[in-house]
């Protein structure tokens, strides 16, 4: 039977923890044309534009990422899965792309509720409350500092969002797909992931600052 820990040992490194050069960059604005993202590319030109730090940019996003993984996770749980089967759920995602939901897809409950976390629908009203709800010294607690640097280059929080929302996308579509690799059938054999995923986080500082960028990779 697959590994738990391992595997998110993996959606850590492989999915989570972004390259600090803004390597993602590239493969967010080819994927700008597709269903779905039309207002991903002239977004992510203009942050750019402006000229921000891409380690600013991956502080951000790696925490938008993590996110959208703990909250996937727990869509398993609920609304879970008709049918039980995770093999392919990656696939259902792209599918679903074209039509949100996924209806005639075998899995449109999940699928909605994926939905539902990418498009988050707050305009990125989320940003505001970093500051007030983050603490410094505990997980993530470089965001807010990080974010408040990106906003007085003149970056717009709407931009932010537009690309912060391809992220949330990007991050359940591979961490999915990973659930193939590691060779996982059943949602009953990953109960719980949300609750670990924080404490398995590689550098052993539960993504405090200093816990990213962080060396370790995956082949």
């Amino acid at each position: 039977m697959p590994n738990q820990e391992d595997y998110l040992d993996r959606v850590w490194i492989k999915v989570i923890n972004l390259d600090p050069n803004g390597a993602w960059i590239q493969e967010c604005l080819e994927q700008s044309a597709e269903a779905g993202f039309r207002d991903l590319g002239p977004a992510l030109e203009r942050i750019i534009s402006l000229k921000p730090s891409r380690e600013d940019l991956g502080r951000l996003y790696r925490f938008v990422r993590y996110q959208a993984c703990s909250a996937g996770f727990r869509a398993l749980e609920k609304p879970g899965l008709k049918q039980g089967k995770v093999r392919g759920l990656h696939r259902q995602l792209a599918a679903s792309k074209q039509a949100k939901g996924g209806k005639n897809l075998p899995e449109p409950g999940f699928l909605g509720s994926l939905w539902t976390i990418i498009d988050a629908d707050d305009h990125g009203a989320w940003m505001k409350m970093l500051g007030r709800t983050m603490p410094l010294d505990g997980a993530f607690g470089d965001v807010p500092p990080a974010l408040g640097r990106l906003l007085k280059k003149k970056i717009k929080e709407a931009d932010l969002e537009a690309v912060a929302r391809w992220h949330r996308y990007d991050a359940i579509y591979q961490l999915l797909r990973l659930m193939d690799e590691e060779g996982f059938q059943r949602a009953a054999e990953i109960p719980g992931l949300h609750e670990i995923l924080l404490g398995l986080e590689p550098s052993g500082k539960e993504a405090r600052a200093g816990s990213w960028p962080f060396l370790r990779k995956l082949g």
